[in-house]
């Protein structure tokens, strides 16, 4: 199992900009008070009489599952049950709450290549069976198929039948994993942009790559930066690989073996409770500086018996990047 750790690797943030209203009255005895997010108007009954000033506040804020000794996920915790640290300086809480019923946008990206052709069957049906039983009303879902590109279906009731038919009339196809991560992390992002949804990514692939034009640090980079989680299911019949295990380690994610229909339906069931018990933690960086540096990340639980497992950090992107747009607006 991975734990957490103080390690140098490339995690993202989701780092959001909210709209503060400092309500000033011109009464000499009025004081000043911060509205909440919501309100970023003046009180009503007051327009003639209030200044309104808009202040940035930099916000970052991480999602997270915290398992026992037996990699259940353990419930009813609160912030004083952890300790956050941003580049070892220990952070104040601004907010800690579960996700049990926060919504989901999951993406399940299954291995069409040769080198896994035999299980692309299997896969798909647990494929499908997983989603069946996690997706709930207002959550998205979507399985891709992928070769040396990705073929994305949204119907899926047909998603099998679809990508069987690609694999016949393709049995030795080639494979991008690196390409296949990095567009789904980054469409999720982009599809995301200012919703409440947490983005998950289920990888079903041996690992091995041989037509990416992707780099495999350019596909970290951009699970990074999405603040997509990922988790593995790995078909291989030995280790995962380098790429395999970073992929997951560094999002918060999980690899869990697969190399069997039994398997991967015991992962997937596994994997369908962490997703609705994780947690979200929130804490505001002082003087931020957004010039694109990686800040490490430590969530340590206080409770003994607790492993988090969560994004390694984020990097401080430039206000108007790609990336930046996309994850400052995300809401609650």
């Amino acid at each position: 199992m991975i734990s957490h750790s103080w390690r140098r690797s490339h995690c993202a943030p989701v780092v959001r900009t909210l709209a503060l209203a400092l309500a000033l009255s011109l009464a000499p005895d009025a004081s000043g008070q911060v509205s909440p997010p919501a309100d970023t108007g003046p009180m009503e009954g007051e327009a003639e009489t209030v200044a309104t000033f808009q202040k940035s506040v930099d916000e970052v804020n991480i999602f997270f599952s915290a398992l026992d000794g037996h990699g259940r996920a353990v419930p009813g915790l609160s912030g004083s049950d952890f300790v956050v640290t941003d580049r070892r300086d220990p952070m104040p809480i601004s907010f800690f709450q579960s996700q049990t019923d926060a919504p989901l946008r999951v993406t399940v990206a299954i291995d069409l290549s040769g080198s896994v052709e035999p299980w692309v069957k299997y896969e798909v049906q647990v494929a499908t069976k997983f989603l069946a039983s996690v997706v709930r009303p207002g959550d998205v879902a979507e399985i891709v198929g992928f070769g040396p590109r990705r073929f994305v279906q949204r119907d899926l009731p047909r998603a099998g039948e679809r990508l069987l038919a690609i694999v016949n009339n393709n049995p030795q196809m080639s494979t991008a994993v690196y390409d296949a991560v990095r567009s789904s992390c980054l469409e999720m992002s982009e599809a995301g942009a200012g919703s409440r949804h947490r983005n998950v990514l289920v990888l079903m692939s041996d690992g091995e790559d041989n037509s990416s034009r992707a780099k495999a640090g350019e596909a970290l980079r951009a699970v990074a930066e999405s603040g997509v989680i990922v988790f593995v299911l790995y078909t291989g019949s030995s280790e995962p690989g380098k790429f395999l295990r970073a992929v997951a380690r560094n999002s918060g994610g999980r690899v869990f073996g697969a190399s069997s229909s039994g398997r991967a339906a015991k992962a997937l069931t596994k994997l369908a409770t962490m997703l609705r018990e994780q947690y979200v933690i929130a804490f505001h960086p002082p003087d931020l500086r957004r010039d694109g540096t990686f800040h490490e990340v430590s969530i340590r639980p206080l409770r003994k018996g607790v492993k988090v497992y969560s994004r390694r950090g984020y990097y401080a992107l430039a206000e108007g990047s790609r990336a930046e747009s996309v994850l400052r607006s995300r809401g609650r």
